[in-house]
């Protein structure tokens, strides 16, 4: 039977595959079987064409690795914010290193009051009148070093002074109300340093800080204060000292009264609405000048001093008060002296000067407790 050229091709073809695949078979089984005899391990098949398996897949597939979620920033504080109430007790409930009252002053006080000028700035910077402000009492007094803090700068300056008492950190860096934590500011600066704190919407008049403070009390003056209401009032008001300008030395335990009270204050009202100290708003704490500000400063400083005295302050004996009066070593300064304009001595003579203005800038009275970044 005559075959086609095409049929011819294809046997040949067919012929030449098949020895090709019988060669290759036999080729394979020689390689086993040598390979076995002389190791007799499959491994080393393995590692002889692939020594490292793991670089060939790297090198053939790379891995890439998988995309990381994307966590969303923790929302702003609220008045009345969204929360989980705390699992641990411990986060509103006072450090106990707090409860334990300190009734001496933890450091020698220096004869004199340090030469030394805080500012606190908040996030919007200074206006042009606080400049002018401010510059009243720089330029009046060469001598005197001046420091003004930012958030920021106030955050570090707590973390390193207070790195021994992580409680006291941790209480700042939490406090979300920024006239609060200001407030404590200037108390935490005055204690660790001592100087004179001045808010930046006061000026200071001619007369210079040297000579605020009359030449028999400065060596026995460790704090300085002034009251802020004291005279001319015609229906009952309570009498507080101005916390808008204060002079003194380092170390007190006045002042370290004055921290304690803010911070169990703080942690108790938070105990009290189950939420954290981040938390706290302020229609929670209620009014700042009890929590924070001169009525909680004249409270403390003056539970202070009975503590030192073992009895109670005779407030009639410290109040209208027409010159400077020493008790202990607290120096009350009479109401013209930090608060002139706002008290009224009618037709009294023999005034001394007003030492400072205070012009009532209120940065802090809106529904966040202050300024806020932009």
């Amino acid at each position: 039977m005559l075959l086609t050229h095409r049929q011819v091709a294809f046997r040949v073809a067919g012929f030449t595959t098949l020895v090709m695949v019988s060669a290759f078979c036999v080729f394979l089984s020689i390689f086993h079987v040598g390979t076995l005899g002389a190791v007799n391990d499959e491994s080393v098949i393995a590692k002889r064409f692939f020594p490292n398996p793991l670089a060939f897949i790297t090198a053939t597939h790379p891995v890439t690795a998988p995309p990381q979620p994307v966590t969303a920033p923790p929302p702003p504080p609220v008045s009345t914010p969204l929360y989980e109430p705390p699992h641990d007790a411990t986060e509103i409930s006072p450090p106990a290193k707090l409860m334990a009252r300190t009734t001496t002053a933890p450091r020698a006080s220096p004869t004199q009051i340090p030469k030394k000028l805080w500012y606190k700035v908040g996030p919007q910077g200074m206006s042009v009148e606080m400049r002018k402000w401010t510059d009243t009492c720089i330029n009046n007094n060469p001598g005197y070093r001046v420091e003004f803090l930012t958030d920021r700068s106030g955050d570090d300056y707590v973390k390193q002074t207070f790195a021994s008492r992580p409680d006291i950190v941790r209480t700042y860096l939490a406090l979300n109300i920024p006239i609060i934590k200001a407030d404590l500011l200037r108390y935490l600066l005055l204690f660790a340093e001592g100087g004179i704190w001045s808010d930046l919407d006061v000026s200071c008049n001619y007369i210079p800080i040297d000579d605020w403070v009359p030449a028999q009390y400065a060596n026995a003056a460790d704090l300085v204060v002034g009251w802020e209401f004291d005279m001319g009032w015609s229906y009952e008001f309570r009498r507080q000292f101005a916390t808008w300008t204060i002079m003194a030395k380092p170390g007190l335990s006045h002042m370290w009264m004055v921290i304690e009270d803010i911070i169990e204050e703080l942690y108790n009202t938070a105990s009290k609405h189950n939420v954290t100290l981040q938390y706290l708003s302020l229609d929670m704490v209620g009014d700042i000048v009890d929590v924070s500000g001169p009525a909680r400063f004249t409270e403390s400083v003056l539970r202070s001093l009975e503590s030192t005295f073992k009895r109670p302050v005779d407030l009639g004996g410290i109040s209208e008060i027409l010159e400077p009066r020493l008790i202990g070593d607290i120096l009350i300064m009479p109401a013209y002296a930090f608060a002139a304009t706002a008290n009224d001595y009618g037709d009294q003579k023999g005034l001394g000067p007003a030492l400072v203005r205070h012009h009532y800038a209120g940065t802090w009275k809106n529904k966040y407790g202050g300024e806020l970044a932009k």
